[in-house]
């Protein structure tokens, strides 16, 4: 949003990359609701926050170029009032920044562990994959990330009597948490939505096997069955997927070594920052015209 506000002086062309939609993001951390991304976009809200909706979407029409990297994305900007020809969607890339032996280096553990990366805010979810866990004797998780509601998330796990199977980690900088990533057996996403989380690119180059919701930008990475597998975001959902993860034999190795294949081929860095570059000429060029 401030980059189309000083683009008013500049008057350059302008690129913007949406990741996410601010405004839901901002009211949900500050406090000012609690529902998902779609019920924000189906309501009438205070006018703090129908400010905050209009002010993204004059931001993101202004510019020349929204870059999104899913196609789910694109249909969220489509509905902020972009014109169709100044959209492109350049899905992300990662490279894990040290060596890692993939899915034959890693043994599954008698008692599993599995780990959850995020901030930790309502929309996440954690909730429920603590609340998985505990329907599940022989697994273990560890929870990459802080947020508010961590207190409130480690009292459920004693609530809940899991104090020695659910870790929490903490924030990690980048490297420590891809280590942690790496020595886990699977990593569980319950988010309300998610645009394309890029932590679960990197589980796939780490040949971790990914079990996530079916929801937003999700499907664009994850091929079901095969690549991952898709829930519907219920403890039940996760209970389940966990259970024939762990408990169907070679199923884990599949999916972790078909994944790493997928990133290697689909989710390149140099494909994609020539992509960036391409799209980048073409909106200047535009403007100059």
């Amino acid at each position: 949003m401030q980059c189309a506000v000083a683009n008013l002086v500049v008057r350059k062309p302008l690129a913007v990359r949406a990741v996410s939609d601010l405004a839901w993001d901002r009211a949900t951390a500050y406090g000012w609701l609690d529902e998902d991304l779609d019920e924000f976009h189906r309501r009438r809200h205070a006018l703090r926050i129908e400010g905050l909706k209009l002010l993204q979407a004059w931001a993101l029409r202004r510019a020349d170029l929204v870059i999104v990297p899913s196609r789910w994305l694109a249909g969220w900007v489509a509905r902020e009032g972009v014109r169709a020809d100044r959209v492109r969607v350049i899905p992300n890339a990662t490279a894990i920044p040290f060596d890692t032996q993939g899915p034959s280096g890693r043994t599954l553990r008698g008692t599993p562990m599995i780990a959850a990366v995020g901030r930790l805010v309502p929309v996440k979810r954690m909730d429920r994959i603590i609340r998985a866990v505990a329907q599940l004797p022989a697994v273990r998780l560890r929870i990459i990330g802080d947020g508010p509601q961590r207190g409130a998330l480690a009292r459920l796990a004693v609530e809940l009597g899991l104090s020695d199977r659910v870790e929490f980690a903490g924030r990690q900088d980048h490297v420590r948490a891809l280590r942690l990533l790496a020595d886990s057996d699977a990593l569980v996403i319950s988010s309300a939505h998610e645009g394309f989380p890029h932590v679960i690119l990197e589980a796939m180059a780490l040949a971790v096997p990914v079990i996530a919701p079916s929801a937003g930008g999700i499907p664009e990475l994850i091929d079901d069955g095969r690549t991952g597998l898709l829930i519907d975001g219920s403890v039940g959902g996760i209970t389940a997927a966990l259970r024939r993860l762990f408990e169907t034999p070679g199923l884990a190795a599949r999916l972790g070594a078909q994944a790493r294949g997928d990133v290697h081929t689909r989710f390149d860095p140099v494909r994609m920052a020539e992509a960036t570059l391409r799209a980048l000429q073409d909106a200047a060029a535009m403007r100059i015209r």
